[in-house]
């Protein structure tokens, strides 16, 4: 056997699946049966010329010179693994292979990222699985899967079967990996244990986990046990890569999801709420406030929710959090701040510096190894110089150094950055100097925030001129940025554009800057951003800059409203959506500094993004921000604003008010003879007349908006009024009509190629057609809006076609299928915050629960339409579930509350019109003879009359309270 002694390295690590359940199980025989698997292990691995270089418990380390080596050793211990007869005590060993640089130092192996690499990708596996990496394999990501014979691996039947690109739970760039097949081995398994089992947002990390296992297991522990943690420490200590590598590692207990709200780029704390919607992909919940939303998004969800960066709104956090908490029993929170949340039931995780030596000592190379400062010092030193090698001569330095920077992670990652230019010996030399001048000699007493702005100021003090302008303009950018936007915002006679990439390269070069390969984007690390804020401030360079980027997130936007339409529009909103925070940025720099113009524009051209993205709280708050300058907006600027702000209240089931908005916008375009900008007004009043029930002003308007835009607007317009009238149409029971505008702006979408429209109109299409009763093209139409729905991710048009392929289902009698569509319509509503699809699968439920004779849940879905706010519940969704809360009341044998129920019916029918007033009598008109016979035709109709009214919650929770139910 030989010792593979560095340079590419294979790796094989095992361990036994469920070792901990069988030495509780089988604790009497579990000794001799780890006997029995460790000498299958060390013969099958040695036999293939391998290295066992470490055993800790039941798992085995053990290094490879080749792959063939590496993959027999696997194979071999398996088929003996599979083949002994171990009882009901069987022991099911999960392998992993990988592949990297790594050197033998004589008693352990060097190289962080391959070694930990290989563990994740181990742990991944199932139990009788070997799971090996592309990189082992030299495998091409475009070419098929290799063949056993081209890897000379002689073991007979050996193949590899590819699982796919998975993220591992060490939160580096996901890996492609492979199975290895063989005869006589297990093939089939469940999926992989890695970060894509349950749904999250953990971002993808440049850098490895280093260090710090002691209080990763204690952190994960105390997650475990508490439901509110914050981990506290100053910037820089690591504390939002712990946090994450906890609660990757935790992924599997979180069945809902673990997601991460970064707060740093949220500088203002109104914008809270709609930030934590947003990344848990919530939609705005109409008519209630974002901690509204967010509850009841979360009620009864198993999530973890991790704040990042809190100290600067803590008031805010802290609110939110014991709101969270109270209001939702199943989810924890993992919150990074400089100063603690002071929140009831809040344990305080202290983040310390990393172990480093203490001052004078003088530990060899493998001792000094074990220092974790040392180890991440070595790693990222490897990264930017790969020829750094931890010597006899120059590990007193390196001990110096780390204990000189307190272990702080972050000053040790700048320092190591320096490797490529400096020695160890200038490197310790030059921070000895300046931790003199900084606190008079007394190293000891020098704080560690002050040891990492020593640290920062040293790493700016080492740049040249063009870099320090850089690092302080770089600083306007929240949440990354491309090169080309650095080009656009930081250059100017100092600095040229094409000087911009190689100022960048250099930054990134020595830690300042990151760099994804995967989004082609830079990013700065929160308290280097803070520290270049800071610098850009004293040189007075910030408005210049900061204007620089308001302009160019203006161009941006505005340049890119025409993709909306068309086949392009999903790659636009993914464009905006990763420029987001820095448009928020924009944003609020130009309300901060009477910039309205501009900001109005900016939010005029984010309309479509925040009405598709339902961001519009959001958009409300900032259009009522940046309405208070209309005195100096252009009168367009000033209308467009006022039209959006009427959009986005309307959404909001603010009717009257948006109402409001829309008229003071039409009289503008109209004095200045704007015809586009006129029209989408009228066809937007005419919509809030809808809202509100009145109809023949629907009517009037929207005729008069599609009268305007069939001369003057673009053919989307059009096709928007069209879609509009066949609604009103539609909904009044003129299906015919419907149907001519719905063919007609079908025709345009078709041309236009726009998904998204072409989803609404094959749904709206489709609902038309049940109601004639043609059940085959009704069905054929919801399947190709569900299509595009999926296709663009409109998660609201996806509910709408869910729960009207469902009633096709339930009036064709299959109603398990039915129930399975309403109930998965039901979860995306409530994901989204989507009352209006919530409240109409909630009438379906009842009607099927009605069905089949389930009574109580019959009625708790029905009476979850008028649960909170009923502001957007549609006429005919309300009515029907009136109607069938009035028919469950009436079999309970109360008929006074029956007739209420009825009466709030036929109420809210006549709101819309004679047709649906009709269509209610008729499908009361079973239940009212009932009623007739009970009470008395004369009492009966009495009660039905006097009850005729707006429906009160009350009235619901008389029926509920009769029958001890809940909403």
């Amino acid at each position: 056997m030989t010792i593979p002694s560095g340079g590419n390295v294979y790796f094989l690590f095992t361990d036994i699946e469920g070792s901990t359940k069988l030495a509780q199980e089988h604790s009497e025989k579990l000794h001799d049966l780890l006997d029995v698997h460790n000498t299958i292990l060390k013969r099958s691995f040695e036999s293939a010329g391998g290295h066992v270089f470490k055993i800790v418990g039941d798992a085995f380390c053990s290094a490879f010179s080749t792959l063939a080596g590496a993959v027999n050793a696997a194979v071999r211990a398996q088929r003996e693994l599979h083949k002994y007869d171990w009882g009901p005590a069987r022991l099911k060993v999960r392998m992993g292979i990988h592949s990297g640089l790594a050197e033998w130092n004589g008693s352990d192996y060097m190289g962080y990222l391959t070694l930990a690499r290989t563990n994740r990708i181990m742990s991944a596996a199932n139990g009788g699985q070997v799971v090996i990496s592309a990189d082992a394999l030299g495998y091409d990501e475009e070419g098929m899967a290799p063949s056993a014979d081209e890897r000379d691996v002689s073991c007979q039947g050996t193949g590899f079967r590819r699982l796919g690109v998975c993220r591992l739970k060490d939160l580096v760039e996901p890996v492609t990996l492979f199975q290895i097949t063989a005869d006589g081995m297990e093939e089939e398994f469940p999926p992989l244990k890695t970060l894509d089992l349950n749904p999250n947002n953990l971002p993808i990390q440049l850098t490895s986990f280093i260090g710090r296992s002691k209080e990763l297991e204690e952190l994960k522990q105390l997650i475990g046990e508490k439901r509110l943690v914050t981990l506290l420490g100053p910037g820089g200590t690591g504390k939002t890569r712990l946090a994450l590598q906890a609660a990757a590692e935790l992924i599997d207990n979180f069945p809902n999801g673990i997601w991460l709200v970064d707060l740093a780029p949220v500088s203002d704390a109104t914008l809270f709420g709609e930030t934590v919607l947003s990344t848990l992909k919530v939609s705005d919940d109409y008519g209630n406030s974002p901690a509204d939303a967010l509850l009841k998004f979360l009620k009864d969800k198993e999530a973890l929710i991790i704040f990042d960066n809190c100290e600067h709104i803590i008031e805010t956090v802290s609110t939110a959090v014991e709101a969270i908490l109270k209001g939702s029993e199943k989810v924890k929170i993992l919150g990074t701040s400089r100063e603690s949340l002071r929140c009831y039931g809040e344990f305080v995780f202290k983040v310390s510096s990393l172990r480093h030596p203490g001052p004078g000592e003088r530990p060899s190379p493998v001792e000094l190894a074990g220092y974790e400062a040392v180890r991440l010092f070595i790693e990222r030193a490897l990264a930017v110089n790969p020829a750094f090698r931890l010597t006899e001569s120059n590990a007193g330095d390196l001990a110096e150094i780390c204990f000189q920077l307190d272990g702080i992670p972050l000053a040790i990652e700048l320092a190591a950055a320096r490797t490529k230019l400096l020695s160890l010996a200038e490197t310790r030399k030059r921070l000895e100097d300046r931790f003199s001048l900084l606190k008079g000699g007394n190293r000891t007493a020098l704080p560690r925030q002050k040891t990492l702005r020593a640290m920062i100021d040293w790493s700016h003090d080492l740049l040249n001129e063009e870099e320090k302008i850089m690092w302080r303009r770089l600083s306007v950018f929240y949440g990354g940025w491309k090169l080309e936007v650095a080009e656009a915002v930081c250059a100017d006679g100092i600095i040229s554009s094409e000087d911009v990439l190689n100022i960048c390269e250099t930054l990134t070069e020595k830690s300042i800057l990151s760099f994804s390969e995967s989004a082609q984007r830079f990013g700065m690390l929160e308290t280097i951003r803070q520290y270049g804020r800071e610098k850009l401030s004293e040189a007075e360079e910030d408005k210049i800059i900061f204007r620089s980027h308001l302009e160019h997130f203006l161009k941006f936007c505005e340049d890119g409203i025409g993709d909306y339409t068309g086949p392009r529009s999903g790659e636009r909103l993914a464009a905006i959506e990763a420029e987001y925070p820095n448009i928020q940025a924009a944003l609020k720099w130009s309300a901060d500094n009477s910039m309205f113009e501009e900001g109005s524009r900016l939010a005029c051209s984010l309309g479509k993004f925040w009405e598709i993205r339902g961001h519009t709280l959001e958009a409300s708050t900032w259009l009522e921000r940046l309405l208070a300058g209309r005195d100096v907006l252009k009168p367009e600027t000033l209308a467009d604003s006022l039209k959006l702000a009427g959009i986005m209240h309307s959404i909001l089931g603010a009717n009257e008010k948006a109402m409001g908005f829309l008229n003071e916008a039409i009289e503008i375009y109209t004095t200045l003879d704007i015809p586009a900008g006129l029209s989408q007004a009228l066809n937007l009043v005419g919509l809030t007349h809808y809202d509100l029930g009145n109809f023949d002003d629907s009517r009037k308007f929207l005729e008069q908006s599609l009268e305007m835009k069939r001369k003057f607007g673009s053919p989307i317009s059009i096709c928007s009024s069209l879609n509009s009238l066949g609604l009103l149409c539609n909904q009044l029971g003129n299906y015919d009509e419907a149907m001519k505008y719905y063919e007609e702006a079908l025709s345009i979408a078709e041309e236009l190629k726009d998904d998204n429209y072409l989803g609404i109109l094959y749904n709206n299409i489709a609902e038309v057609a049940e109601w004639k009763g043609e059940q085959q093209k009704a069905f054929e139409f919801f399947g190709k809006s569900m299509e595009l729905d999926l296709k663009t991710g409109n998660k609201h048009g996806l509910c709408i076609s869910l729960v009207n392929m469902g009633q096709i289902d339930f009036r064709q009698n299959r109603i398990e299928s039915a129930l399975e569509k309403y109930n998965e319509c039901l979860n995306l509503a409530e994901e989204t915050g989507f009352k209006l699809g919530e409240d109409h699968v909630n009438v379906c439920l009842g009607d099927l629960y009605q069905k089949t004779g389930d009574q109580e849940k019959a009625q708790l879905h029905y009476a979850r339409v008028f649960a909170g706010e009923k502001g957007n519940t549609e006429t005919k969704t309300a009515v029907t579930a009136l109607c069938g809360l009035a028919d469950i009341a009436c079999k309970r044998g109360d008929h006074q509350l029956s007739c209420k129920l009825i009466g709030a019916a036929l109420y809210e029918a006549n709101t819309a019109g004679s047709n649906m007033f009709e269509l209610a009598n008729l499908k009361l008109s079973e239940l009212k003879s009932e009623l007739y016979k009970a009470m008395g035709e004369s009492e009966a109709e009495s009660a039905i009359q006097h009850s005729m009214q707006k429906v009160k919650p009350g009235l619901i929770q008389e029926l509920c309270s009769a029958s001890d139910g809940s909403i």
